[in-house]
C-alpha cells in the first residue's frame, strides 16, 4: 500500500481533468491505497469512495466531513480566496475566478504562498510515498518545491487545457511549468499525440524530458458506458425519458417552434437576420422539448446514427450534415441524433430541414453564409462545396426526407448520453482540428457502438487499437480522411456499407474498451509507474 498526495486545483466534475482525478482516486482507494486528495470539490458526499473531508483555513485543520466508510480517501481543500483557471466557466463555490493568464504578479505570488502553506501543513504531519501532479501548472511547480523540501518523488499527468490555454499564452507559465517538469520523475501523457506536443513545445529547455515520459491511457467508465441488450431497450428508453423530464432545460420548446415557423417560410436573403438573432439559452441542458423528440424513436425498429460533441466548425459537423442528405433519402428507416450544443446548432437544423424538402438553393445558400461566419479556416469547407459542385443539379433534387428524423438534442451530460449512445448503431466523429485524445470514440465502442471518425491525431491512436481486432475491409470502414474534398463522399460510402450490412464487432470493440481504457485498467497501468518512480528514487 502506498500513500499518495494527488494535487489537483478544481473539482471532481465538469470537465475531463476533473473526471480524471475522480475516477483515478476512486480506483487507487479500491486498490488499497491511502489517498490524500489536495482540490477544491465542495461536496465530499456525492462521492462514496471519500471518507472525510477537510478545509486548510489559517494553517488550521478543520474536518467538515465524515461518511461511515471504513476506508476511503481523504479531500482536502487549501485555503484560498482567488481561484485562478485556464478556461472561464462558473464556479459558485468562489467569489473570485479568474484566468491565469490575467492574474497580476501579486495575485499569483499570493495564490503561491497559500497553495505551498496548505501543502506543508500536511506534508510536515505525514509521510507521502508519492506525489500525483495534475496539469502542467501549478500543481508540478507545486509537487517540485514538495519534492525538494521533503525529498517526495512525483510524477505529472498533464491535460491539454493548461499548455494550450495558459502555458502557451503567458511566458510566467511557461517557467514555472519547466520547473515542474525539470524536477519530476516521470510524466505521463494519456497518448503519444500529446507527449509528442509536449516535448515539441519544450525540447529547447528540457532536451532530456523524452526519457521521463510513460504513456498511460485515459479511462472510460465502462459500467456507464455499456451495451443494451435489445430486449430490454424500450425498457432503457422509457426510463431515461423519465428521468430527463425533471432535469433543467435549455433551449425552450416555443423558441424552437419559432425558429422552425420562421425558416420555413424565409427566403435565403433573411440567412443572415435569422442566424444572428437567435435568443440565448443554456448551452449546459438539454432542450425542453428532448423528451418529445426521444418518444419518436423506435430502438427495435429504426437504425440509428449519434454524433456527440461541440457543435462547431472543426469537428466536422457540416460534413456530417452534407452527409446524412443522401442517407436519409435511401435508406427509410434511419435516424439520426445530434447530441451538443454551439454555434452552428441552428445552422445546422435549417441546413438539415431545406435539405430535406429538396431545397437546395436555400442549402448552397447556407454554405455560403457558413463560410464567411464560421471562418475558422476557409478549407474547412472545401469538402462540402465539391460534394455540391460535383453533382448534376437533379441529382440533388432527388433528396427527400422528414426532417424530423434528425434529432437536435441539446447538451447531454454523461449520466444522459449513455444509455442514449447504447441505444444507437453508430457512432460518427468527422473531425477536421487534431482530438488530443479521442475518447468519444471508446465511450461508443464500450457501449457496442460503431464508431466511424477521422483517421488522425488522437482519433487514429484510438483507432489503431481497434485495428487489431476487426477485419481490414471492416477497420477501413470507420475510417475517414480529416482534409481534402473527398470527406463527404467518404462519409456516405462507410456510412452506406455499414447500414447495409452492419458488421457483428460490437463484442470486440467493447472488448477493447473495457480491457484498455477501463478506469481500472488505465489505474492499474498508472500505479506501476508510481512504483517505478518509487523504486528510481
Amino acid at each position: 500500500m502506498m500513500k499518495i498526495a494527488i494535487l489537483h486545483g478544481y473539482l471532481l466534475h465538469g470537465s475531463g481533468s476533473n473526471i480524471y482525478v475522480q475516477n483515478v482516486t476512486k480506483e487507487l482507494v479500491g486498490l488499497g491505497h491511502d489517498v490524500h486528495l489536495f482540490c477544491q470539490e465542495r461536496h465530499p458526499e456525492n462521492y462514496p469512495f471519500i471518507k472525510k473531508a477537510i478545509c486548510i483555513k489559517n494553517e488550521r485543520i478543520i474536518e467538515y466531513y465524515h461518511s461511515n466508510n471504513t476506508h476511503g480517501a481523504t479531500l482536502i481543500n487549501p485555503d484560498l480566496d482567488l481561484l485562478p483557471v485556464y478556461v472561464m466557466d462558473i464556479y459558485p463555490e468562489f467569489k473570485q475566478v479568474k484566468l491565469f493568464i490575467e492574474l497580476s504578479d501579486e495575485e499569483l505570488e499570493e495564490y503561491i504562498k497559500r497553495n505551498i502553506s496548505s501543502y506543508t501543513t500536511f506534508f510536515d504531519k505525514f509521510q507521502y510515498d508519492i506525489i500525483h501532479a495534475n496539469h502542467l501548472v501549478m500543481m508540478p511547480y507545486f509537487a517540485s518545491y514538495l519534492n525538494q523540501k521533503y525529498q517526495v518523488p512525483y510524477v505529472i499527468v498533464p491535460h491539454g487545457s493548461s499548455l494550450v490555454y495558459t502555458i502557451q499564452k503567458d511566458p510566467r507559465y511557461k517557467k514555472l511549468a519547466i520547473e515542474g517538469l525539470h524536477n519530476a520523475t516521470y510524466i505521463i501523457p494519456g497518448n503519444a499525440n500529446f507527449r509528442d506536443r509536449i516535448l515539441q513545445y519544450f525540447e529547447k529547455d528540457l532536451p532530456n524530458l523524452q526519457e521521463k515520459m510513460r504513456i498511460v491511457p485515459l479511462g472510460v467508465d465502462t459500467n456507464l458506458f455499456s451495451p443494451i441488450p435489445k430486449e430490454k431497450r424500450k425498457e432503457v428508453l422509457s426510463n431515461l425519458i423519465n428521468k430527463l423530464s425533471h432535469v433543467p432545460k435549455g433551449k425552450p420548446k416555443r423558441d424552437e417552434l419559432e425558429f422552425i415557423k420562421k425558416i420555413s417560410a424565409m427566403r435565403k436573403e433573411s440567412i443572415n437576420e435569422v442566424l444572428t438573432s437567435i435568443p440565448s439559452y443554456s448551452q449546459k441542458a438539454p432542450d425542453e422539448s428532448i423528451t418529445d423528440k426521444l418518444r419518436g424513436i423506435d430502438p427495435l425498429s429504426e437504425r440509428i446514427l449519434i454524433f456527440f460533441g461541440r457543435l462547431i466548425l472543426g469537428k466536422g459537423i457540416h460534413n456530417l450534415l452534407a452527409s446524412l442528405l443522401p442517407l436519409l433519402t435511401w435508406y427509410d428507416d434511419l435516424k439520426v441524433i445530434i447530441v451538443g450544443a454551439g454555434p452552428m446548432r441552428e445552422w445546422g437544423e435549417w441546413f438539415i430541414h431545406a435539405g430535406g424538402l429538396g431545397n437546395i438553393d436555400m442549402v448552397k445558400s447556407l454554405i455560403e453564409w457558413g463560410k464567411s461566419h464560421f471562418n475558422d479556416r476557409k478549407e474547412f469547407w472545401d469538402a462540402i462545396i465539391h460534394f455540391f459542385e460535383s453533382q448534376d443539379e437533379t441529382i440533388l433534387r432527388t433528396y427527400h426526407f422528414n426532417p424530423s428524423r434528425v434529432i437536435f438534442t441539446g447538451f447531454l451530460n454523461h449520466t444522459y448520453l449513455a444509455p442514449l449512445l447504447a441505444l444507437a448503431d453508430w457512432a460518427c466523429f468527422p473531425s477536421l482540428v487534431p482530438e488530443s485524445f479521442g475518447l468519444v470514440l471508446v465511450e461508443a465502442a464500450s457501449c457496442g457502438v460503431i464508431p466511424v471518425a477521422s483517421y488522425f491525431s488522437g482519433f487514429k491512436e484510438i483507432l489503431d487499437h481497434f485495428k487489431e481486432r476487426i477485419p481490414q475491409d471492416v477497420f477501413s470502414l470507420l475510417t475517414i480522411p480529416a482534409e481534402g474534398k473527398a470527406i463527404v463522399f467518404k462519409l456516405i460510402d462507410s456510412l452506406s456499407k455499414l447500414i447495409e450490412k452492419k458488421p457483428a464487432i460490437a463484442h470486440l470493440l467493447r472488448e477493447v474498451a473495457v480491457n484498455k481504457f477501463s478506469w481500472k485498467s488505465v489505474t492499474i497501468e498508472l500505479e506501476q509507474v508510481y512504483l517505478e518512480a518509487l523504486q528510481k528514487s
